[in-house]
């Protein structure tokens, strides 16, 4: 819930009530290689473009050359730097919104409390630049969602796991249980979230034992 006098961040497509915890991008290792193909074709290609025979196809030759060095400018560096500035990560209050690609082509936004496991991956070389990969598992879907080559992917995996509790202790539910349904609004009275139980129940929302949980764990309270 946002504090008295915070605003919500701006151009973001952020709710009324929810905060940008964190945002970044992939971490800056990543651009090392297309940064050394713009050196090496710029390079190789003034080379080999003074290198060009004079005579009949001494303009084709160069031509082909000037295309192909801009070929490769164009799909082992321009695209991959244009990739890393249109991939992002951003956890919020709520949920997690993670886009990778040019012009935005996979894009995911992922509830909170549709989160049951949260890792990170990193190899000996990723530690040691400090990069690495945070894998999440979503319910109802198979496998994990991966976000690569993420900075600090310890500090990522906190902040996660913070505004998971902190949405837990908001919504009632006490730590280590299961994750509440969806529209369950724990901020009401005892009772009254006994009657918001039975209509969630009657609309088909939750289960019959979704219910009784519930039921037993409120019930518990009084």
């Amino acid at each position: 819930m946002r504090k008295a006098g915070e605003v919500p961040y701006p151009g973001h497509g952020l709710t009324e009530d929810e905060d940008l915890v964190l945002e970044l991008r992939p971490h800056w290792v990543t651009l090392v290689m297309p940064a050394l193909v713009f050196g090496i074709a710029v390079l190789g290609g003034s080379i080999v473009y003074g290198l060009v025979p004079g005579g009949t196809f001494e303009t084709p030759l160069r031509w082909m050359v000037v295309v192909a060095s801009v070929a490769l400018l164009l799909w082992f560096s321009v695209r991959p730097i244009l990739r890393w500035a249109a991939t992002r990560l951003r956890v919020t209050s709520e949920r997690l919104l993670w886009r990778r690609g040019l012009l935005g082509r996979y894009a995911r936004e992922i509830p909170l409390e549709r989160l049951t496991d949260v890792t990170v991956s990193q190899s000996l070389f990723e530690k040691l630049f400090g990069l690495g990969d945070v894998m999440v598992r979503v319910v109802g879907e198979p496998g994990r969602v991966v976000m690569a080559d993420l900075p600090r992917p310890d500090r990522i995996l906190d902040a996660i796991n913070r505004q998971v509790a902190e949405r837990e202790a908001r919504m009632g539910v006490h730590p280590g249980a299961p994750p509440p349904p969806p529209g369950w609004d724990g901020s009401r009275g005892v009772v009254e979230q006994l009657q918001h139980l039975a209509e969630l129940r009657d609309r088909g929302d939750i289960s019959q034992q979704e219910f009784r949980r519930i039921k037993d764990d409120l019930i518990g309270r009084l």
